[in-house]
């Protein structure tokens, strides 16, 4: 074996599921996602892409979520479906130990809104995922600060994400599109705040951090 093999960025068989949820508000214990999106990516190439609008008859999404991410109640109930079928579907690759999970701040924020969803669905939170989960955001911040992975266990590695998760520092900026800027990333960031073009543009940024950190 090569030297640095074992590291992501030479992996050509590794399949990802890249999500992100778009939410009713900012509450961690309280917000429930309106719009599940995921892409299912193999050597930076998309195979599958899902995007679904879930169903909540009392939805509530807040003035400034709305205005953030262009929420047209209309649109909204033509398109949406069951919130279980939704959570189900996303679950059956999500719990796939096939795929690597990833997303953009998914340790500090989407993983509670997948927590919120289960328990409105009557299903008890399942974070048993975010075990095999890289969180680009947390990446994001290793990459700025030069902090070395953990990689001695997958747990070792989840709890080194965890702390970086809660790592805040004044002028600090590594939210996606901060850091998609700073890569030099060409997209339509006109078109950011759905769920769809953020995982797309989260790839493309994975693209550039798998070779600043040795995973």
């Amino acid at each position: 074996m090569s030297i640095g093999a074992e590291l992501l960025r030479y992996n050509k068989t590794q399949k990802y599921c890249i999500f992100d949820f778009e939410t009713e508000g900012l509450s961690l214990g309280r917000s429930r996602p309106w719009q599940s999106s995921f892409i299912i990516v193999q050597d930076s190439s998309i195979l599958e892409e899902h995007n679904d609008y879930v169903w909540w008859a009392d939805l509530a999404v807040s003035q400034g979520a709305a205005l953030v991410t262009h929420f047209n109640y209309e649109d909204y109930k033509g398109k949406a479906k069951p919130a279980k079928e939704i959570y189900d579907k996303w679950a059956s690759y999500i719990y796939d130990p096939q795929y690597i999970c990833m997303g953009h701040n998914i340790l500090g924020y989407d993983s509670m809104l997948a927590g919120t969803w289960a328990r409105g669905i009557g299903a008890k939170p399942d974070y048993s995922w975010m075990i095999r989960s890289i969180d680009t955001n947390c990446i994001s911040k290793a990459v700025k600060k030069g902090f070395k992975p953990e990689k001695s266990s997958p747990q070792a590695f989840l709890s080194w994400q965890l702390k970086l998760s809660s790592y805040v520092e004044r002028g600090l900026k590594t939210n996606l599109t901060a850091m998609s800027k700073e890569n030099k990333i060409e997209f339509d960031y006109a078109t950011l705040h759905d769920g769809l073009q953020d995982i797309k543009l989260n790839n493309l940024l994975w693209d550039k951090l798998k070779w600043q950190i040795e995973i």
